[in-house]
Protein backbone atom coordinates (compact mmCIF):
# COMPACT_ATOMS: atom_id res chain seq x y z
CA UNK A 1 0.00 0.00 0.00
CA UNK A 2 1.30 3.45 -0.83
CA UNK A 3 -0.32 6.47 0.51
CA UNK A 4 -4.07 6.90 1.06
CA UNK A 5 -6.64 9.81 2.95
CA UNK A 6 -8.05 9.18 6.27
CA UNK A 7 -10.70 11.92 5.63
CA UNK A 8 -10.19 14.13 2.71
CA UNK A 9 -7.36 15.88 0.80
CA UNK A 10 -5.82 17.54 4.02
CA UNK A 11 -5.58 13.97 5.13
CA UNK A 12 -3.19 12.65 2.79
CA UNK A 13 -0.53 10.06 4.17
CA UNK A 14 3.19 8.73 3.68
CA UNK A 15 2.02 5.24 4.45
CA UNK A 16 3.91 2.85 2.16
CA UNK A 17 3.58 -1.01 3.57
CA UNK A 18 3.68 -4.23 2.46
CA UNK A 19 0.92 -7.01 3.10
CA UNK A 20 3.09 -10.85 3.25
CA UNK A 21 -0.08 -12.94 2.24
CA UNK A 22 2.04 -16.29 4.06
CA UNK A 23 2.16 -14.63 7.66
CA UNK A 24 -0.38 -12.60 7.28
CA UNK A 25 1.61 -9.31 8.62
CA UNK A 26 2.22 -6.23 7.17
CA UNK A 27 5.62 -4.20 6.79
CA UNK A 28 6.29 -0.70 7.26
CA UNK A 29 8.65 0.23 4.75
CA UNK A 30 10.56 4.00 3.83
CA UNK A 31 7.32 6.41 3.77
CA UNK A 32 6.30 8.25 0.58
CA UNK A 33 8.32 11.45 -0.06
CA UNK A 34 5.12 13.09 -0.97
CA UNK A 35 1.79 12.50 1.11
CA UNK A 36 -0.55 11.70 -1.74
CA UNK A 37 -3.92 9.30 -2.08
CA UNK A 38 -5.56 7.99 -5.54
CA UNK A 39 -2.23 6.93 -7.28
CA UNK A 40 -1.82 4.60 -9.89
CA UNK A 41 1.42 2.33 -9.08
CA UNK A 42 3.42 0.22 -11.23
CA UNK A 43 6.64 -2.35 -11.35
CA UNK A 44 9.70 -1.76 -13.96
CA UNK A 45 12.77 -2.91 -13.97
CA UNK A 46 12.28 -3.76 -10.17
CA UNK A 47 11.15 -0.66 -8.57
CA UNK A 48 7.78 0.48 -8.01
CA UNK A 49 6.57 3.77 -9.98
CA UNK A 50 3.78 5.90 -8.16
CA UNK A 51 2.24 8.60 -9.72
CA UNK A 52 -0.64 10.68 -10.05
CA UNK A 53 -2.70 11.36 -6.74
CA UNK A 54 -5.28 13.95 -5.94
CA UNK A 55 -4.40 17.16 -3.64
CA UNK A 56 -6.56 19.19 -3.02
CA UNK A 57 -6.97 20.97 -6.39
CA UNK A 58 -5.09 19.21 -8.95
CA UNK A 59 -3.13 16.24 -9.40
CA UNK A 60 0.30 15.48 -8.09
CA UNK A 61 2.77 16.09 -11.39
CA UNK A 62 5.66 14.34 -9.21
CA UNK A 63 6.70 10.84 -10.22
CA UNK A 64 8.49 8.76 -7.63
CA UNK A 65 10.27 5.57 -7.47
CA UNK A 66 10.65 3.10 -5.04
CA UNK A 67 13.77 0.56 -4.86
CA UNK A 68 13.00 -2.46 -2.66
CA UNK A 69 16.68 -3.51 -2.46
CA UNK A 70 17.57 -0.51 -0.65
CA UNK A 71 14.45 0.94 0.74
CA UNK A 72 14.61 4.00 -1.03
CA UNK A 73 12.64 6.44 -2.92
CA UNK A 74 13.85 8.31 -5.77
CA UNK A 75 11.99 11.73 -7.22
Amino acid sequence: MTGGRLEDFNSNTDVHEVYDPATDERQTLAPLPTARSGTATAALDGLVLVFGGGEDASTFEKNEAYDPKTDSWTL
